[in-house]
């Protein structure tokens, strides 16, 4: 069974072993983060995070093929801790107690890095998630290919 082209083009190219590889991830996760803080999504590119992070171009695709992989491991990370909190929460014994165990961590993800949750809500385009029909700027596509629903009769995946 083959993936789908939305999770294949998310995916990260290959984990780091190493610590040094590690380390080298870490830091062109953080530096995409910091550029979608600091400058948005308009400046948020492969060159400008590799810059960024101080590393080649090469090295940041050696680990993330493309912007939606880096911006997936972006938030899996940002992410990970309020998945934890939330296991921990399913595990009290009443509802209400869950919830209560639930609110905080929530609260406290929404206001860790705001404008890295708020860059990819406001732009989805610009992760290369955008809904059906839309591409690079959010806006249907319009031509002689194109249905008028903004579907495109070659398939979602063809314009870039």
């Amino acid at each position: 069974m083959s993936e789908s082209p939305l999770h294949s083009r998310a995916a990260p190219r290959k984990a780091p072993k190493q610590a040094r590889s590690l380390a080298t991830v870490e830091a062109i996760v953080e530096a995409a983060a910091r550029i979608l803080e600091e400058r948005g999504h308009e400046a948020f590119s492969t060159n400008a995070v590799a810059e960024k992070a101080g590393v080649s171009v090469g090295s940041l695709y050696q680990y993330f093929p493309r912007k939606d992989a880096l911006i997936g491991a972006l938030i899996l990370r940002e992410t990970s801790r309020l998945v934890a909190e939330a296991e921990i929460a399913a595990d009290k014994t009443t509802g209400s107690e869950a919830l209560s165990a639930l609110i905080l961590p929530c609260v406290e993800q929404q206001l860790r890095r705001p404008a890295i949750l708020g860059a990819h809500t406001r732009n989805p385009a610009a992760t290369g998630f955008a809904a059906a029909g839309r591409y690079r700027s959010g806006k249907p596509r319009r031509g002689r290919h194109h249905q008028g629903n903004g579907r495109c009769r070659r398939g979602p995946w063809r314009h870039g």
